[in-house]
């Protein structure tokens, strides 16, 4: 923290030397020409400041949502030259002056609080510290039992559970599921909290009760076609299948694989590449000799290109997950057609890495 008080400190010593007679929509254009023309610089980044700065003096009709987006485009243009602490300095300063002008409970906040979590790393305490910034306002503007509110708590329990333990997580995890289940036992959101507690029973090696919740959701989201959960249960496929594996239940784990295999095969065509971006083979695992794959979870858009990705499963665990998925993304598959117009489509993608002999 005494990092970012100096970072801090600096920022507002920058923010007293902006140009004078500059206009706040001069200074953002000229540092968005600025970064596509030259790359991104301090120069560029303090004219983004200059423009955040200078919005609400020089405006007659403060916008939160204006302010909010000088914001965000000044983290991003420190962080381009910076990095991400700089970039982290120049949000808690910011919010810091959106609060004084809209309030604490502006809605723009939960952007720039999400934002800042990404920027800090999801899954680490100080990720939590943002996303708890983000369910204050949720809760206070939306109220606690709100669909949105609940899915945002979710990040709040991912960010803090290795600090705060399996017992705190879980208590989340249950608090949350019986917030959400009041819209109906069926909805996305149910489904993706119960799949977050198998994978924490999972990750802190209670295996059998793991295999208990992932069955259970398996099982009921198989009863169903609802095309908004199919990747939840293709998640849920590929870590049970995983599960089984760690307990020695090879049958099981067959039987599990069988299951999803056929339930691609009833949801759609299997996607096929047309152009393929060869992975970076990690340096480490490289020298080390290690093999492994990545089995990724895709969203295609019409025009073939990978729209989302997301790992389902890896072996060794983290070992190639960001080689795969920046090589996957720079693939282009074959859209799929219904009645002859290209339209979204979702499926698997395994990428093995070998080590060549």
């Amino acid at each position: 923290m005494a990092g970012t008080a100096l970072l801090l400190a600096a920022l507002a010593v920058q923010a007293a030397d902006a140009p004078q007679g500059l206009n706040w929509q001069d200074a953002n254009k000229r540092s968005a020409a600025m970064i596509k023309e030259k790359g991104p610089s301090a120069e560029a980044a303090d004219l983004a400041r200059a423009a955040f700065d200078l919005y609400p003096r020089q405006t007659k009709s403060y916008n939160a949502q204006i302010h909010a987006q000088l914001l965000l485009n000044l983290a991003d243009a420190r962080r381009k030259a910076g990095g991400e602490q700089p970039a982290l300095a120049e949000i808690d300063r910011g919010a810091e002056d959106i609060v004084r002008h809209a309030g604490l409970d502006a809605p723009v906040l939960i952007n720039v609080w999400q934002e800042a979590a990404r920027l800090a790393g999801r899954g680490t305490p100080e990720a939590g510290r943002y996303s708890t910034r983000v369910l204050g306002v949720a809760e206070r503007i939306l109220g606690p039992n709100d669909r949105r509110t609940v899915a945002m708590s979710l990040d709040v329990v991912h960010d803090l559970r290795q600090t705060e333990g399996y017992v705190w997580a879980m208590a989340r995890y249950t608090e949350a599921r019986a917030r959400a289940a009041r819209a109906g036992e069926d909805t996305a959101l149910v489904s993706q909290i119960d799949l977050a507690m198998a994978k924490l029973d999972l990750e802190t090696g209670k295996k059998r009760p793991a295999i208990e919740r992932y069955r259970a959701l398996v099982d009921r989201l198989e009863q169903r076609t609802m095309l908004d959960q199919e990747k939840t249960l293709q998640m849920a496929y590929a870590q049970l299948e995983y599960a089984y594996e760690e307990v020695g239940d090879k049958q099981a784990a067959q039987e599990t694989r069988r299951r999803r295999s056929e339930r691609l095969i009833g949801t759609g065509d299997p996607l096929e590449p047309l152009a393929r971006i060869q992975p970076v083979f990690p340096r480490n695992a490289a020298r080390a000799g290690r093999e492994g794959f990545v089995e990724l979870y895709l969203t295609i858009a019409a025009d073939g290109t990978v729209a989302n990705a997301e790992v389902l499963r890896s072996e060794p665990p983290g070992e190639f997950d960001q080689s795969a998925l920046d090589a996957i993304r720079k693939w282009k598959f074959k859209p799929k057609l219904e009645d002859g117009k290209p339209v979204e489509a979702h499926g698997l993608q395994r990428i093995d890495y070998k080590v060549k002999r």
